[in-house]
């Protein structure tokens, strides 16, 4: 112990720069390992929109709560609903451009600002939709499942929910 103080007082500058590595690496070691809330939300986000993307309705479902329930639709009215859309307009490309994601205990919500086309639609006189959207989680048994999709701008116009998207497109 003697020899670290001496070392310590003998040489502060080299001293500090070996505790502040020593630091960073232990910040960044733990930010490694463990995972966030966040980081678990970004990622039913993103295997969300692969599974869209992939035309995979049941890669999308895992991540929607069992008892999803929302305006007129439970979970199948969800899958019904995205299948149709993907039988419809077939695959999308989605790039999500803003996401702010908020978390309060179990409960979290996923803001996100989306651009999106789906390129098999060839007489689409735009290729690319800018949406806002809304989507609610809740944590259960350690994992994030959605419970709300909630459509909120298209193209500039408010949305009212999901039937209102029903009825546009």
């Amino acid at each position: 112990m003697g020899r670290l103080i001496e070392f310590v007082r003998t040489r502060p500058k080299t001293s500090f720069l070996i505790l502040l590595v020593a630091v960073v690496a232990l910040y960044v070691l733990a930010f490694s390992l463990i995972e966030t809330d966040r980081k678990k939300i970004t990622d039913v986000i993103w295997a969300s929109k692969e599974a869209l993307e992939n035309k995979n309705v049941d890669g999308v479902m895992k991540w929607v709560a069992p008892d999803f329930r929302q305006e007129d639709m439970d979970r199948e009215g969800l899958r019904s609903f995205i299948r149709d859309g993907l039988d419809s307009f077939g695959a999308p490309e989605i790039t999500i451009l803003k996401r702010v994601t908020t978390v309060d205990g179990d409960q979290a919500t996923c803001m996100l600002n989306v651009l999106a086309g789906f390129p098999e639609l060839v007489d689409v006189p735009r290729s690319k939709t800018i949406t806002k959207w809304r989507v609610s989680l809740r944590k259960s048994d350690g994992l994030w499942y959605i419970t709300e999709v909630m459509p909120l701008e298209v193209e500039g116009e408010d949305v009212e929910g999901i039937k209102a998207l029903r009825g546009r497109y």
